[in-house]
């Protein structure tokens, strides 16, 4: 795993979908967060969250939703912020918090929770919050004070692989094509 391949972002946009439906088996939900983690080193955990984002609210399984936020919280703790960006992360947990299913507003609450430990209490102040309703903004602050205590958040521990790149694949954040990876459909 020293060099992670290219991978061109049409291909890997599939494998993004099928391992957000995965994440809801219980025997395939470690393989699938393991290939969205590496999907994540390959082509960027922000765009990695963007394609998640594209496919798990609407998925007609709640629970795939809410392990896919579970799955942007294992994310996130791998990569820190600067590789992923806080209003991708906000933007993907938003509309969870008006979900019916309780799993799924838990899993969002714990992953701005997580982005509060990274980037601070301040967060809960941003215009990036300001959908939300006043009752779950208490939630956050009270579970964020918790955090004032407790030691920084580990630096990461996985990179974007191809970030000083400077051409190929696809897989840098020049977009789409396969540039010689993979090929026909």
């Amino acid at each position: 795993a020293a060099a992670a391949p290219l991978v061109a972002r049409r291909s890997a946009a599939r494998v993004v979908g099928l391992a957000a439906e995965k994440l809801a088996a219980k025997k395939a939900k470690p393989a699938a967060t393991q290939a969205l983690l590496c999907l994540s080193e390959a082509c960027g955990p922000s765009w990695v969250l963007a394609q998640l984002q594209a496919v798990a609210p609407s998925h007609k399984n709640p629970k795939v939703f809410g392990e896919s936020l579970a799955a942007a919280t294992a994310i996130l703790a791998a990569f820190s912020t600067p590789a992923l960006s806080a209003s991708a992360a906000v933007s993907f947990a938003i509309p969870a918090f008006d979900s019916r299913d309780a799993s799924v507003r838990e899993a969002a609450h714990k992953l701005v929770v997580a982005l509060c430990a990274a980037v601070g209490p301040a967060l809960l102040q941003s215009p990036l919050l300001a959908d939300v309703r006043e009752v779950t903004r208490k939630q956050l602050a009270a579970d964020a004070a918790k955090l004032s205590g407790a030691p920084a958040p580990p630096a990461a521990s996985r990179f974007f692989k191809h970030s000083a790149s400077g051409g190929g694949g696809g897989a840098p954040d020049g977009g789409g094509g396969g540039g010689g990876h993979g090929g026909g459909g």
